[in-house]
């Protein structure tokens, strides 16, 4: 799969059609509103996980607590009310293709589905 990207590493407007794996990175902080992220690149969506919980954990003084959840592909809390963020594995299907029709939720090896 190719696209376009930007700095950032996440697709840009140009990119082609995606449908397959991406990966969600979930940042949950108690004083913002959730924030989604994009990535085709699993390895990519870790890297900018882990570089948001060292800067935020720096705000608050402190440690980044990474731990293996079941389904996740990483997840990190940054503060002690528990503040996070995390990668998904997530599946999007074309909403044309009639064989791999199926609802949102849980694919049959365990990743998610839109």
């Amino acid at each position: 799969m190719t696209n376009d990207c930007n700095e950032s590493g996440m697709a840009g407007l140009g990119a082609a059609p995606l449908f397959g794996d991406v990966f969600a990175l979930v940042i949950e902080d108690r004083h913002s509103d959730t924030g989604v992220e994009v990535w085709t690149d699993r390895d990519a969506a870790i890297a900018r996980a882990k570089a948001l919980a060292t800067e935020y954990a720096g705000y608050n003084g402190g440690p980044v607590d990474e731990r293996a959840i079941q389904g996740w592909e990483y997840y990190a809390s940054y503060s002690c009310e528990n503040d996070s963020v995390r990668v998904v594995k997530v599946k999007l299907q074309s909403p044309n293709d009639r064989t791999q029709r199926q609802q949102p939720g849980c694919a049959d090896d365990g990743t998610k589905t839109l």
